[in-house]
């Protein structure tokens, strides 16, 4: 077993000197084993998707779109591969967007969150996923995700002397002296527009 060369290290003469000192008198465990005999003491049941989108996006709360990401891997019948949660979420997403009809070949995804160095889209492709997402009769739910120009939290700042204040629905990211919008706007002539 793994356990095995610890327990000889942890017992031989160089661990059991005085700079070390110890005897192991305990139990190896596998914790891959541990689900077994684990009891439930309380659940909780998560908010809708739209919700949780809602509290990522607003405070661009990077943590929790990565732990999203990851739960990708874990849901929806993700490859049951000993690959990364992180490489197989990555998969999940192009899938997503290949049944979908929306093979995105210059995605990549490194963790889900803005904080990645090696994460890249195209503009050219990102703009064609926010046409096709204006055109889905749920895309206002998307747009409620998004922090108004002038008003919501990473964009309270930013627009709110602009005629679009209060109707411009934005995702900021910055990353070592880049910074990004993306979004999409109701201007005061009913007008669409997204950038």
């Amino acid at each position: 077993r793994r356990h095995t060369r610890f327990k000889c290290d942890w017992s031989s003469d160089v661990c059991s000197s005085d700079l070390v000192g110890g005897e192991w008198r305990g139990r190896f465990e596998d914790p891959t084993d541990a689900h077994k005999r684990a009891v439930i003491l309380d659940r909780m049941t998560s908010p809708p998707l739209a919700e949780v989108i809602k509290d990522i996006n607003k405070a661009s709360n990077n943590l929790m779109a990565r732990q999203l990401f990851l739960q990708l891997a874990l849901n929806g019948g993700a490859l049951k591969t000993k690959a990364p949660l992180a490489a197989r979420a990555a998969e999940r997403v192009q899938r997503l967007f290949r049944d979908k009809g929306r093979a995105v070949a210059d995605l990549v995804i490194e963790n889900g969150a803005g904080i990645s160095p090696t994460k890249r889209l195209s503009p050219r492709s990102l703009a064609r996923l926010l046409t096709y997402t204006l055109a889905q009769p749920d895309v206002n739910t998307l747009t409620a995700s998004l922090a108004a120009g002038g008003a919501d939290r990473t964009m309270h700042a930013r627009l709110g002397q602009s005629p679009v204040a209060g109707n411009a629905f934005l995702k900021t990211g910055s990353l070592h002296g880049v910074r990004s919008l993306a979004g999409r706007s109701e201007e005061h002539t009913s007008e669409l527009s997204h950038t």
